[in-house]
């Protein structure tokens, strides 16, 4: 009998063993399921990580993304760019703007505070801060049936460890949250550099129709990375708090499509996490502009303050 209890003893003690094991290889890790930080970690490995990097609050080195995105454009969308604006030359001038709109966002964010930031785009939008009416791509209800009010509130309380029963004002809100990322474990995600390296820099153009933003069935079949990398298995998009006053779907309805644009880059956090950002845009052509369809974040590998933009 006791050789029998010492036999069950180490057959539950070695289950228990294996369980744990198990338990611990599938535990959420910063709200992240471990395989899923697997995926994002092999994923952000298909970048050399010899790759140089610069900080994003210098000039010299926006203006060195512009040129490597522009030269970067295939012949097929040039050829779009170029029917569209009657020549090549005009076509650059258009398409310099756009991806020059998509950096300067992110070197407002990086170059200086967040009161600074905040003012550049109340300046940049005309206006202050306001809520955002719809989930970023898509329409008026989350995936789980939640409202966007419900969703910000719940956002706002991960960030901050309140609870609230009502939205403070937007300016107040999105200044909590940009603070928060700023400093989130040391501005882990908080974007004031970039990797330099031609890889870590994608474009795209195509035309969108009445069936969403443009990108739907468009990946990166041309790039040296791939779509594991540019949109990976975690991210999130970007709440935007200084909405356009034309949306795409209002220049859609309008002109009955719009040029659309996307500019991908390697953000990279002030503890060096890298960071594959992607810039939708759209163009204006009432305006002559290119407006700001959307922002998102890609391969993810913790969890982090809410991007809010």
């Amino acid at each position: 009998m006791p050789h029998r209890n010492v036999v069950m003893a180490l057959t539950l003690f070695a289950a228990l063993v294996v369980a744990g094991a198990i338990a611990w290889l599938r535990w959420p890790v910063d709200g992240y399921d471990r395989d899923l930080i697997r995926t994002a970690r092999s994923n952000l490995a298909l970048l050399s990580n010899d790759a140089p990097v610069a900080s994003l609050a210098e000039p010299s080195v926006v203006d060195r993304m512009e040129t490597v995105l522009i030269d970067q454009i295939t012949p097929d969308d040039a050829s779009l760019l170029d029917a569209r604006f009657g020549g090549a030359e005009a076509a650059e001038e258009v398409a310099r703007a756009g991806v020059a709109l998509a950096l300067r966002t992110l070197s407002a964010r990086a170059a200086g505070t967040v009161d600074e930031y905040i003012e550049w785009m109340e300046e940049r939008a005309g206006r202050p801060a306001a809520y955002p009416g719809a989930f970023p791509f898509e329409g008026s209800s989350s995936a789980s049936g939640q409202g966007i009010e419900t969703v910000l509130k719940y956002v706002y309380g991960i960030a901050t460890g309140e609870t609230i029963e009502q939205l403070p004002d937007p300016h107040v809100y999105v200044r909590t949250m940009l603070e928060r990322e700023r400093t989130f474990r040391g501005g882990v995600t908080w974007l004031r550099r970039a990797v330099l390296d031609a890889d870590a820099c994608h474009i795209a153009f195509d035309v969108a129709g009445r069936r969403g933003h443009g990108f739907e069935y468009r990946h990166f079949e041309d790039d040296p990375l791939g779509a594991n990398f540019w949109y990976g298995c975690s991210g999130e998009n970007g709440y935007c708090f200084w909405p356009e006053d034309a949306t795409l779907e209002d220049v859609i309805e309008r002109d009955g499509e719009a040029l659309v644009m996307r500019v991908s880059v390697v953000g990279v956090g002030e503890k060096g996490l890298r960071v594959p950002t992607l810039i939708y845009l759209y163009y204006d052509p009432a305006e002559l502009r290119w407006r700001i369809r959307g922002k998102s974040r890609s391969n993810l590998t913790m969890h982090t303050v809410r991007y809010v933009y």
